[in-house]
């Protein structure tokens, strides 16, 4: 939908005055489900294993609670974080085919009575254990998001994500970061900070015995590179391309000599927070590194980008973290115990296991825990 200037000014100074008053959410969302030609509107944290709506128009409590307590379980679209980057567009298609997603339970058990079909999100923001999300389902008869809605929700975004950071850092006691190199200090994990000419400035301990005892990383005093050759200059670039706060997160791969795998997440800096992490010059972005396999969650995207797995392979995984059997699974998506075996065994070849519980081994490294 192509709206004018003053009309988008409108919504968005809606979207801001969320910042300071959240009841606010949900007369916003009805106007920008309005926009969208949708019928409920929600922004949502979820997991692989657990979804909590944060702030939701047109959807019935019954509904909420039914998803929440049955056909989170059976959905095939939580994994779907793992193939798309923040602010960027997300339409059903692009994840799933249309016919797929009618065959699956979780459609006719919960979107077709509903009358819900064709959806338009974004990703607002993504960690190790959360993606929280923006959406807007459409009618069944209702045509796909255009181009223009993309391009709306896209310059939004920016602007909700925003609104529900700075509402969590007014009520958040400043006091507990006035030290925040000490408390990098505290982590476990290994955190590095770069400048905006991508040299790294400051490093906390864990990330000074990381640099010493692997060779996954090379530090020169100034940059920071990757082992593999040709990913030198990608890795070197990309704390420059995060130096506007506006840039996204990434993440990398990273391979040890003797075989041992990590990834990487570089982090954009707000202003706030570079004033008090980085001293002069300031840090814009932050490194984070971890191990594949260790205790604490890696995103599911790194599983993506590590393996080359596809949309199909990762809902059949997502529902096999879920404890589903594989022949539960096939019938939840609606296709043959053939073909999620023929997916089972592409996705033993491209992560190099050969038993499902070898490989759910390596997943659950990479999900969130659920809930006790």
């Amino acid at each position: 939908m192509r709206m004018d200037n003053e009309t988008l000014s409108d919504l968005i100074g809606h979207i801001y005055d969320c910042a300071l008053d959240q009841s606010h959410w949900v007369p916003t969302l009805e106007r920008l489900a309005a926009v969208f030609d949708a019928c409920n509107g929600t922004i949502l944290s979820h997991g692989t294993h657990n979804v909590s709506f944060q702030y939701h128009w047109g959807t019935p409590p019954e509904w909420m609670q039914a998803y929440a307590e049955k056909h989170s379980r059976i959905d095939p679209l939580l994994t779907i974080g793992w193939h798309f980057d923040v602010d960027e567009p997300i339409t059903m298609d692009l994840f799933m085919d249309p016919d797929e997603l009618r065959k699956t339970r979780f459609h006719k058990e919960f979107l077709a009575p509903l009358d819900w079909f064709h959806f338009i999100a974004v990703i607002l923001q993504k960690s190790a254990t959360q993606t929280a999300t923006m959406g807007f389902t459409r009618r069944a008869e209702r045509d796909l998001p255009s181009h223009d809605d993309k391009a709306l929700i896209r310059l939004l975004a920016p602007h909700v994500r925003r609104a529900t950071i700075f509402h969590a850092i007014v009520e958040r006691d400043a006091a507990r970061a006035t030290d925040l190199a000490a408390a990098l200090d505290l982590l476990q994990t290994p955190v590095l900070l770069f400048d905006a000419d991508g040299n790294c400035i400051e490093t906390n301990r864990a990330a000074e015995r990381f640099l010493a005892e692997t060779d996954a990383l090379r530090w020169d005093g100034k940059q920071i590179r990757t082992r593999e050759g040709p990913k030198d200059a990608q890795m070197a670039v990309s704390a420059r391309r995060l130096a506007d706060v506006g840039e996204q997160p990434m993440s990398f791969a990273l391979t040890q000599t003797d075989g041992r795998r990590f990834a990487a997440h570089v982090l954009p800096l707000s202003g706030g927070f570079r004033e008090r992490m980085g001293g002069t010059p300031r840090a814009v972005s932050a490194m984070f590194v971890q191990a594949l396999g260790e205790l604490q969650p890696l995103p599911g995207e790194v599983l993506v980008k590590l393996y080359g797995l596809t949309t199909a392979e990762t809902r059949l995984i997502g529902l096999l973290a879920r404890d589903h059997t594989l022949e539960e699974s096939a019938g939840a998506l609606g296709i043959a115990r053939t073909t999620a075996r023929t997916h089972l065994k592409h996705i033993f070849e491209k992560t190099g296991t050969n038993r499902q519980s070898q490989l759910m081994k390596l997943v659950l490294s990479a999900l969130p825990r659920p809930p006790a």
